[in-house]
């Protein structure tokens, strides 16, 4: 076996290695052909001018060693120089480690160049819209980059050749898998461009794409580029040039370059234009162009293009010129030379602008200059220039004015703290800091000026800022006009505005029409209209219609033709159709020609005084008719209980005395008992009367037969009467239908208000009939009658003869006896019955009162206060009732049946006002609100019901449903709120809970 040194080994290793001593930082040994012993490593292997690097005292080596790392890296030099080491660290022994030192350099620069590559590739594709494509032709599948998933709007790495197909529009298809077709199988090259619609937005994109077949692999590798925006630029451009030769042909504006090198030069179209040269011909030569000019013009023409070859200076110039055809312009030239001197010199571009036109417009505004300088010299409103330091620049003699100086150059280079008090130039100075600093213009405000003579003056200033070409701000123009004049009369006009304003009295102003053009805060408060709704619309509008419109009209043009004043009353009517009078003064306003142009109505709302006067004139007939009823009360009381006291009282006296004749004893007690028979009825009557007023008149319903009290009436009457029947046919009418015979109601009240009906027809029938009886018939009700051929009633009694204590007659001749109080009790007892009564009567030809009464009312027994109404509120019974105030017809009918269902009476209102006046006699156990009502809102009617009611339940049902409208409801004090739809299972729940624990049977009898 051979042997080698070590030495022999460590120096055939390819790489190089370093025995060194970390303590000494000394290379003891190396296979290094170029290492000096006992050298230093960090100045042989690192680098020669800085120490090796350290932490906490130890070495790169020793750190590697410590970390247990077996390698680090580290670099050489700087710049293009700059190299990278490796080295791989092994402990031998405890001071002496061996160091492996390999040169990367190539490697670490080649992974880099990669790295970078990658990024710029990556980069490019976001940039150009790239990306590539590879297509497997035996597995139909496409892998495909992350600029190519961008293009095509799909995050799929491997995707179908199908569905990538697809993303091409319809008409390209069959372009792009022929042309697939033909590189895989043909050779022929895959070079198109198509439209697709990108998968992620739908939007339309132009591709081109580029591939090539190996065979080798059976792929194909393709790369794709989104053209579009390019696509899009070259079809902008082409407009762009177009649009640019357009704009050169108005503006009359040519480009021109120059090539000092050749010493030629090109010229556009529109520059042949403005010389008037013919196209045909080159551009002109110096000397063709030097006659076309003024020496002057030319000699600085040339000046300046020399400077722009030789030092590359721009300029522009103005210059006046001789076309080719002899016309005279003015053009404007200008030149840009390139940033890069070339052999000749600059390489010069410029443009030559036709500006013969805009010379004139500055000759012209020049001249209007001097003519707007003598408008500003002698205009009466003050004005003004400031430049940025706010010093006047300009002033006139209106500004010199309003600044207290004699002349106008004591104005000049002088700011407001120079010229006015501190306190006004303060003010000043503010303004014109936001006008120059901030460019906000001051418009039209009105200012303050100190005056030596009045004290005070009124301008109206307005400063806006004045800008140069360059769109900045070199100062400002101010205007001052003195309203001081206006502005008193503004101030007197706007006293007397206020005055007319707060005054309590209506003003309207209208034209000659009648059309109103003004009215004043008192006029919306009386008629509720706004100044918006009323303006330009007729004044006859607020009046009442018909015959009060016409004299109006009469009024209105009598004023405008007399040219007199008007003063009268008219009643009018408000925007909620109420009606209301006013005390009006109508007078006409003239011009200075004594023409009327306007007429002015001062009016005051005179309705409570109207009212009030009707009241008293009310009042005092009511007490005079009172005072005379009390006296007539009085007397027919006194005679008709003294007519009968005294036939007791008399024939007691004859009879106690002894001179009686014994024979006429009887016919005397007859009459005693007849007599006192008559007083008694007169105090039934007052004791009746008493308790029907007072609400106490006692009721007992039972079920009986009709026709058995017709027939019992029949025979009182027949056997009472016989002497007056004999003279009067005296006959009944029985109720003919069977089954309406039976009736629930209070017999004996029945039977009292027959009595009273057919005695007064006794009483006033001294010839022909009286019948009485049924004469019409229903399940729910029952119609009787009492018919006679009396005296009859006057039309205008009719309604006083159910009125207690009065007559048709009345007062010390009358000619029939009686209180008064018969027909005023039937009318209390049947009203108490649920009944009505009504008469029907012509004087000399006898009268019918009929009345109906319900054929059920209800159970048996006593109750207190039976009282129903004729109208809704007649129809609630004992025990429980349920008021709803509903105007909508379906929403009342649901509630109806609902309500009834339950056992509950249900009584019900369209509006808010009549189910306020029926709990002044009457309380229900609950009560349904609706919001929306008319004449006054559910919420309102709840506020006032609970003021009164407090202890009533009141639910509000409404269909505005808001959390708003919820707080409003509970605010005016509701109990409880449901919204519409209102469904069955609530509607019940809310009855139970305010109607469930209460026990109808022994519910107070509240009607």
């Amino acid at each position: 076996m051979c042997s080698f040194e070590p030495k022999e080994i460590l120096e055939a290793l390819p790489s190089k290695y370093y025995v060194i001593n970390i303590n000494t930082k000394k290379i003891l040994a190396s296979n290094d052909p170029d290492f000096e012993k006992e050298t230093t490593c960090h100045h042989f292997l690192f680098n020669r001018d800085s120490l090796c690097q350290n932490k906490d005292g130890q070495c790169i080596c020793q750190q590697s060693i410590k970390d247990r790392k077996k390698s680090f890296r580290i670099k050489k030099g700087e710049g293009d120089s700059l190299q990278f080491y490796e080295a791989k660290v092994s402990l031998l022994k405890e001071d002496v480690a061996i160091v492996n030192y390999m040169d990367v350099t190539t490697e670490v620069k080649s992974s880099k160049k990669l790295k970078i590559s990658h990024r710029r590739l990556k980069k490019a594709q976001e940039l150009a819209s790239f990306g590539y494509w590879e297509f497997d032709v035996a597995e139909q599948t496409i892998t495909s980059s992350l600029g190519l998933q961008a293009i095509y709007g799909f995050s799929e790495k491997e995707i179908t050749w199908e569905k990538m197909q697809k993303l091409a529009l319809p008409k390209y298809r069959k372009i792009v898998a022929e042309k697939l077709h033909s590189l895989i199988h043909k050779g022929k090259p895959y070079n198109i461009r198509f439209e697709i619609k990108r998968n992620t937005d739908g939007e339309i994109r132009w591709v081109h794409s580029i591939a090539e077949y190996r065979g080798n692999k059976n792929k194909v590798f393709g790369i794709v580029h989104d053209i579009t925006e390019p696509y899009n630029t070259k079809e902008a451009l082409n407009e762009t040039l177009i649009d640019l030769s357009l704009a050169q042909e108005i503006s009359k504006t040519g480009n021109w370059k120059y090539n000092p090198r050749s010493k030629s030069t090109l010229w556009s179209k529109q520059l042949y234009a403005v010389f008037e040269r013919d196209l045909r011909l080159p551009p002109p030569s110096s000397e063709e162009l030097k006659k076309c000019c003024d020496s002057t013009g030319y000699s600085h023409y040339k000046i300046k293009m020399y400077e722009a070859i030789e030092k590359g200076v721009s300029f522009e110039l103005q210059m006046k010129i001789k076309t080719f055809r002899g016309k005279s312009k003015w053009i404007k030239v200008i030149c840009h030379p390139d940033e890069k001197c070339g052999d000749g010199g600059y390489f010069l571009r410029g443009t030559l602008q036709d500006i013969t036109e805009s010379k004139k417009v500055e000759e012209e505004l020049n001249h209007s200059g001097e003519l707007l300088r003598t408008i500003i010299e002698h205009i009466p409103d003050a004005i003004y220039m400031k430049d940025k330091r706010f010093r006047k620049t300009i002033a006139n003699k209106g500004d010199m004015q309003n600044c207290g100086v004699k002349s106008i150059d004591e104005l000049l280079g002088k700011t407001d703290h120079e010229i006015f008090p501190k306190e006004v130039a303060d003010f000043y100075f503010e303004d014109d800091k936001q006008v120059i600093q901030k460019g906000i213009p001051v418009i039209n405000r009105e200012e303050i000026l100190p005056d030596k003579n009045s004290g005070q003056r009124w301008l109206l200033t307005t400063k806006i800022p004045l800008w140069n070409n360059e769109n900045k701000i070199i100062g400002l123009v101010g205007i001052g006009r003195d309203i001081t004049e206006l502005k008193q009369k503004e101030l007197r006009l706007q006293l007397l505005q206020q005055t007319i304003e707060q005054s309590p009295l209506s003003i309207t102003i209208t034209n000659q029409e009648g059309h109103i053009e003004y009215v004043n805060s008192a006029f919306s408060k009386i008629t509720g209209y706004s100044r918006d709704e009323i303006l330009g619309r007729p004044s006859s509008m607020l009046l009442e219609a018909g015959e009060n419109n016409e004299n109006y009209r009469r009024v209105f043009q009598n004023t405008i033709q007399s040219g007199q004043s008007w003063s009268g009353e008219l009643l009018n009517k408000k925007k909620d159709e109420t009606l209301f009078w006013n005390s009006i003064v109508l007078a006409p306003i003239f011009d200075k020609s004594r023409r009327i142009h306007h007429l002015v109505a001062i009016s005051e709302d005179i309705s409570e005084k109207k009212k009030m006067v009707e009241e008293l004139k009310i009042a005092k007939e009511k007490a005079e008719e009172s005072d005379r009823l009390k006296s007539l009360f009085l007397a027919n009381m006194s005679h008709e209980i003294r007519t009968p006291l005294n036939g007791i009282i008399g024939f007691s006296n004859l009879i106690c005395s002894g001179d009686a004749e014994p024979d006429k004893l009887g016919m005397y007690g007859t009459i005693i008992e007849n007599s006192g028979r008559r007083l008694l009825s007169v105090i039934d009557d007052i004791i009746d009367i008493s308790k029907i007023q007072a609400n106490q008149l006692k009721i007992f319903r039972g079920k009986f037969d009709i026709n058995d009290l017709i027939q019992e009436l029949y025979v009182f009457y027949e056997s009472q009467n016989y002497e007056k029947i004999k003279s009067v046919s005296f006959s009944s009418h029985l109720c003919e239908n069977k089954e309406h015979r039976l009736i629930f109601s209070d017999k004996n009240r029945l039977y009292q208000v027959l009595r009273n009906l057919i005695d007064n027809a006794f009483k006033f029938t001294d010839k022909g009939s009286i019948v009485f009886g049924c004469c019409n018939s229903t399940d729910k009700e029952l119609t009787m009658f009492v018919k006679d051929t009396g005296i009859g009633i006057q039309p205008e009694k009719k309604d006083l003869i159910f009125q207690s204590f009065r007559q048709e007659q009345e007062g010390s001749s009358r000619k029939y006896d009686g209180s008064g109080l018969g027909l005023a009790i039937v009318s209390g007892i049947l009203e108490r019955l649920g009944g009505i009564i009504r008469v029907e009567s012509r004087p000399g030809s006898g009268s019918v009162f009929y009345f109906t009464l319900p054929r059920d009312n209800g159970e048996a027994g006593e109750t207190e206060d039976t009282k129903l109404a004729q109208s809704k509120e007649s129809k609630v019974q004992k025990g429980k009732c349920i008021v709803s105030v509903e105007d909508d017809k379906a929403s009342f009918e649901y509630l109806d049946i609902v309500i009834k269902s339950l056992g509950y009476e249900h009584v019900s209102f369209d509006n808010a006002l009549d189910v306020i006046k029926f709990l002044e006699n009457h309380k229900p156990d609950l009560i349904f609100m609706d919001v929306q009502l008319p004449k006054m809102n559910g919420l309102e009617a709840t506020k006032k019901i609970k003021a009164t009611h407090p202890d009533i339940p009141v639910i509000i049902q409404t269909a505005y449903a808001m959390k708003t409208d919820m707080d409003k409801a509970y605010q005016a004090g509701c109990d409880d709120y449901i919204t519409k739809p209102i469904s069955l299972r609530i509607l019940k729940e809310k009855i139970k809970k305010y109607l469930g624990n209460k026990s109808s049977e022994n519910a107070e009898q509240k009607y």
